[in-house]
């Protein structure tokens, strides 16, 4: 089965089985990702926001440095259900910057 998205007017996302394609208006490929071959690696561990045990399950909430297949390293702020990866964010050195800068003008 082959679904096409407009993610936006320069990009098109397109999910082909377990392969995802991502490319220009003019159709230049611009990325792709197979589920297959998906990787990563825990470079640093920074901080553990929180831990709450269910059950016999541990879930935590993480803030890690992680290299993607490879690539730069990002700043990751995830779920972890018995060390296996949840949903969560990938931002760089900018962008968390960013984030820290909104979280200080904060009251909490």
């Amino acid at each position: 089965m082959n679904v096409t998205r407009q993610a936006t007017k320069l990009l098109r996302i397109e999910f082909t089985g377990s392969e995802l394609e991502a490319r220009n208006r003019e159709g230049k490929e611009m990325a792709t990702f197979n589920k297959g071959n998906f990787n990563y690696e825990i470079i640093e561990k920074i901080a553990v926001i929180s831990e709450k045990e269910y059950s016999d399950s541990v879930y935590t909430v993480e803030l890690n440095l992680i290299s993607y297949n490879g690539s730069e390293p990002k700043y990751d702020l995830r779920k972890w259900h018995d060390e296996k990866m949840q949903k969560g964010i990938a931002l760089d050195r900018e962008e968390l910057a960013q984030l820290k800068e909104a979280l200080n003008a904060m009251e909490v």
